[in-house]
């Protein structure tokens, strides 16, 4: 499950019902034009990090004790990092209406009201400034440079339910033939490439054509070995030793 990074602000906003969008720049920034696939889909539950804190409370055992910033109390310490947040420490879940490509300086008045910015002639004004200020150790990513981002617009959502099925992955290969793979690769140009179009079984290897180079000859051989199986880690196909 895939998470964003909220300001203390930004959390009081999206809790109160005032902010139904936010934006985050492309990476990499798209070239010629061409913008790549949303990394959201409508539907997808995003889970939000923010600036918080915790300690163990003695009083209750070992339990963890979490405190935010966007409550407006003051933490004994200083606040951690939102990107350091652990997703047991979440309470804020959204769920994706819309996933817009544009150019940043191309959010309208009526896209900064719904990024949480007082109703008003000024609330574009207002964005500006809080996207500068927010990223004033990238220049690259300022409001002057016109990035490419991308626009969500959501909804809030319950927490989801841990033991409930989730959506397949991003794969075509089924639990029962990742658990035969031994190895791969693109017979024909040794890209390496690890995306699976399952053609047919033949003995004890698994046929599949590479997406890039779909001609003939270009596939994939997947032999069985008991106690491995494939898995997409950290952006990457990897094997894992079940």
């Amino acid at each position: 499950m895939k998470c964003c990074l909220f300001r203390a602000e930004e959390v009081a906003a999206a809790r109160e019902g005032r902010k139904t969008q936010y934006r985050f720049p492309m990476n990499p920034q798209p070239r010629g034009g061409k913008l790549p696939a949303p990394p959201l889909r409508a539907g997808e539950i995003v889970w939000v990090k923010e600036p918080w804190q915790a300690w163990r409370d003695t009083t209750k055992g070992k339990a963890w004790t979490f405190q935010y910033k966007a409550d407006g109390g003051k933490s004994p310490i200083r606040w951690r990092p939102t990107v350091l947040m652990p997703k047991r420490a979440a309470r804020l879940w959204l769920r994706v209406k819309e996933v817009r490509g544009q150019r940043l300086q191309d959010i309208s008045e009526e896209d900064a009201r719904a990024e949480g910015f007082s109703p008003g002639p000024e609330a574009r004004a207002a964005f500006r400034q809080s996207w500068d200020t927010s990223r004033r150790t990238h220049p690259g990513y300022q409001w002057a440079a016109n990035i490419w981002v991308w626009a969500v617009t959501f909804e809030l959502a319950e927490e989801p339910d841990p033991l409930a099925p989730r959506p397949p992955e991003r794969m075509l290969l089924t639990k029962e033939q990742r658990a035969l793979i031994r190895r791969y690769h693109c017979g024909k140009t040794k890209c390496g490439r690890a995306e699976f179009l399952t053609e047919a079984y033949a003995g004890p290897a698994w046929y599949a054509y590479c997406t890039q180079h779909p001609e003939d000859g270009c596939r994939f051989l997947a032999f069985a070995k008991a106690g491995m199986s494939i898995r997409f880690v950290n952006r990457q196909w990897m094997w894992v030793r079940d």
